[in-house]
């Protein structure tokens, strides 16, 4: 209690989740075990921790901000996804430091292209030590990462695979099969 946009000090959280949807100054470490939400800003340095979840939209899409921002080696942060191109987003008025972490990249419910772009960070500079690791909730779409000086881009691309790629049985197959026969434009 008591921390606002004019806290300077250092606030920690051990575990559990902070619903963050204001302005919190200061540092602020989110520590193993513990999720930062919400649509808010960290305006002075944010430190994902080792097993620290960052997760802004919670199933709908929400953009973050922080002063600073390092992600810890064991880090991870949860991006939602939409059809239409919008995503999580992580808006960093100084620089982001990735020394690696994980990034669960979850779909909002919707139609998907073949070939989408988002931008997940936006820095003055973005310092990559190391890569983030990537996982998908889409069996159709593959993500990958394209890290710039002052942002970072995912990307989900269609990988081929086909709905006869996950049916198990002969019904399955056959429905699938009339599946990927139909055409789906972009």
């Amino acid at each position: 209690d008591g921390m606002s946009s004019t806290f300077s000090g250092i606030g920690t959280v051990r575990s559990g989740n902070l619903q963050l949807d204001g302005v919190l100054g200061g540092t602020l470490n989110i520590m193993g075990g513990s999720v930062l939400s919400g649509a808010g800003t960290a305006a002075g340095q944010l430190n994902l921790m080792p097993g620290a979840m960052l997760s802004p939209g919670n199933h709908s899409v929400a953009s973050f901000a922080a002063g600073n921002a390092t992600f810890a080696l064991g880090s991870n942060w949860r991006v939602d996804i939409q059809p239409n191109g919008a995503s999580d987003r992580l808006e960093v008025a100084g620089s982001t430091v990735i020394n690696g972490g994980h990034i669960d990249v979850r779909a909002v419910s919707g139609s998907y292209s073949s070939s989408t772009t988002y931008r997940i960070i936006e820095a003055v500079s973005v310092i990559q030590n190391s890569a983030f690791t990537l996982s998908s909730d889409l069996a159709y779409l593959s993500p990958s990462l394209t890290y710039g000086v002052d942002f970072v881009d995912l990307k989900m691309v269609n990988n081929g695979a086909t709905a006869v790629t996950y049916s198990q049985t002969r019904n399955q197959r056959a429905l699938a099969r009339a599946l990927d026969a139909v055409s789906i434009s972009d």
